[in-house]
């Protein structure tokens, strides 16, 4: 991205733009496009974008999902994570599933994480990791033949 299109992202972003928020956001958090990683200022961005989203906004239920799963890999801090995943979830973001599955694994509720991931899957969501996790249960003998179609 030009200098002059990354101030324009910036002065939309601080005009309320969720889209811009979040797409701030997620270059803040990450240190991504010769923006220097600040995680505090990412998180606080993508807070904004989804706070600021319309109700049935993509953007909305993205920017939970992002949330979710930096809380799960950086942070390792699972309870926060789950939130997130949970709140994309309500927002209509069927790819997160997947998170909250593997945050009920990590917390110990294993029937309900299986659900999860194998609702990630039902709603068309064929991530790598997902198929994985099915794999997983299936020869761990979690989930059946039946349930593992």
């Amino acid at each position: 991205m030009t200098t002059a299109g990354m101030d324009q992202l910036r002065q939309m972003a601080s005009q309320g733009q969720p889209a811009a928020m979040f797409n701030l956001g997620n270059f803040t958090l990450y240190g991504a496009m010769g923006i220097d990683k600040d995680e505090v200022s990412g998180v606080q961005l993508l807070e904004n974008a989804m706070e600021k989203s319309a109700s049935d906004s993509y953007i909305k239920g993205l920017a939970a999902r992002y949330l979710g799963m930096h809380f799960f890999k950086n942070d390792n801090d699972v309870p926060k994570s789950f939130l997130y995943f949970k709140k994309a979830v309500k927002f209509g973001d069927n790819a997160s599933y997947n998170g909250v599955g593997r945050c009920q694994m990590r917390l110990g509720q294993t029937e309900e994480g299986i659900f999860s991931i194998r609702k990630s899957l039902h709603c068309g969501i064929q991530d790598k990791q997902v198929l994985e996790d099915i794999m997983m249960f299936y020869r761990q003998g979690l989930i059946t033949k039946d349930e593992y179609l």
